[in-house]
C-alpha cells in the first residue's frame, strides 16, 4: 500500500526539522525546540491514526489546529533569530503544503458527507419509501446509536442500583449504630 503523500511530507519535514531543533541553544532547545518537536511527532502520529479511523473529520480538524500551532512555533523560532530566513521560507513552504493537503482531506470528507445527505432521495416520492441503500445506511447508524444508548443505560442503571445498595447499607449501619443492634 502506498503511503498518503501528506504522511510522507510530514515524515520528510520531521527528518529535516528535528536535527535543526535539536541543535538550538539550550535556552530554547528544551522549551520551544522540544515543544515544536513534540508537535511534529504528534502531527505524524495523528495523521497515521486518522488514516485508519472511522471518525476522520474530527481527528483531522484537531490536527489542523496542531498544524497552526506548528506555524506559530516556527514563526517564533524565526523571530528569535534561531532560524535563517532561507530555512524559515523552506519550512513554511513545507508546512503550507501539508496544510493544503490536510484542508483538502477535510473538504473531501465534508463533500462525501454532503453527498450522502443528498443520496437521501426517495425511490418513489409518492410512497415516501426510502431506497434500500439509504435504508441500510440509516439502519446501521440507528443500530450503532441504539447500541451506544443501551450500553449507556445499562451503565447508569448499574450505577443507580449500586448507589441505592450502598445508601441502604449506610442506613442499616447507621440504624444499627444508633439503636445498638
Amino acid at each position: 500500500m502506498s503511503e498518503l503523500s501528506i504522511i510522507q511530507k510530514t515524515y520528510d519535514l520531521i527528518k529535516w526539522y528535528v536535527p535543526i531543533l535539536s541543535s538550538l541553544p539550550n535556552k530554547h532547545k528544551f522549551q520551544l525546540g522540544s515543544r515544536t518537536t513534540d508537535t511534529l511527532y504528534n502531527l505524524l502520529e495523528g495523521l497515521i491514526a486518522a488514516k485508519y479511523s472511522r471518525q476522520k473529520q474530527t481527528q483531522l480538524e484537531t490536527l489542523n489546529i496542531s498544524l497552526d500551532i506548528l506555524r506559530y512555533q516556527t514563526r517564533l523560532l524565526f523571530d528569535f533569530d534561531l532560524l535563517s530566513s532561507q530555512r524559515y521560507e523552506y519550512v513554511s513552504k513545507l508546512i503550507t503544503e501539508i496544510g493544503c493537503e490536510l484542508g483538502g482531506w477535510i473538504k473531501q470528507l465534508k463533500a462525501n458527507y454532503l453527498k450522502l445527505l443528498r443520496a437521501v432521495t426517495f425511490s418513489d416520492s409518492a410512497s415516501s419509501r426510502p431506497t434500500s441503500a439509504f435504508a441500510a445506511k440509516i439502519s446501521a447508524l440507528v443500530e450503532k446509536e441504539l447500541n451506544y444508548s443501551i450500553n449507556l443505560f445499562l451503565k447508569v442503571k448499574s450505577l443507580y442500583y449500586n448507589l441505592i445498595y450502598h445508601y441502604k447499607a449506610g442506613l442499616l449501619i447507621s440504624h444499627m449504630v444508633t439503636h445498638g443492634n
